[in-house]
């Protein structure tokens, strides 16, 4: 990619990418909590009402940091030998486990009746902190190299 151009393929497939990353996300957070305390199961709409939550506020994080940390990785591939989908993944997948896992920025836990779960403590406590942030942000830079361009092995 020598020079930029306007493509509405590329802006589908950042926002598509978002969505399907976004929704992946609530949906893990949510099983990974009802593993945690299988009494938060109320019923399937209000376990539905919490994936839609969790997945629209990861969906605004992820299409406007997601978008802008993609065009980041443009340019970091140009300088770097590693191919461009690969570096794509990893700025996602690091960039999502230091937001979730810093101080002060957005953090996800996991609750029971006793209170808030150690990532040490459960396995989907640990899962919750350390796989699936960086596990969404790997699936939005896939998701965005493939329909971006168009299914091809690049």
């Amino acid at each position: 990619m020598n020079d930029w151009h306007f493509s509405w393929r590329a802006i589908g497939a950042w926002l598509l990418a978002g969505i399907v990353a976004s929704l992946f996300f609530g949906a893990a957070l949510s099983g990974l909590n009802l593993w945690v305390d299988p009494a938060q199961a109320s019923g399937f709409w209000n376990t539905i009402a919490v994936v839609a939550v969790v997945a629209a506020v990861a969906a605004v994080g992820l299409i406007v940091g997601g978008g802008l940390l993609l065009l980041a990785a443009v340019f970091a591939a140009r300088n770097i030998s590693w191919p461009r989908p690969i570096i794509e993944c990893l700025v996602l997948a690091v960039a999502c486990f230091a937001i979730c896992n810093s101080d002060g920025l957005v953090q996800f836990t996991l609750e029971t009746a006793n209170g808030v779960v150690a990532p040490m403590a459960h396995p989907a406590a640990f899962l919750a902190t350390f796989i699936a942030p960086p596990l969404t942000g790997a699936l939005m830079g896939w998701l965005y190299w493939r329909v971006a361009n168009g299914g091809a092995k690049r």
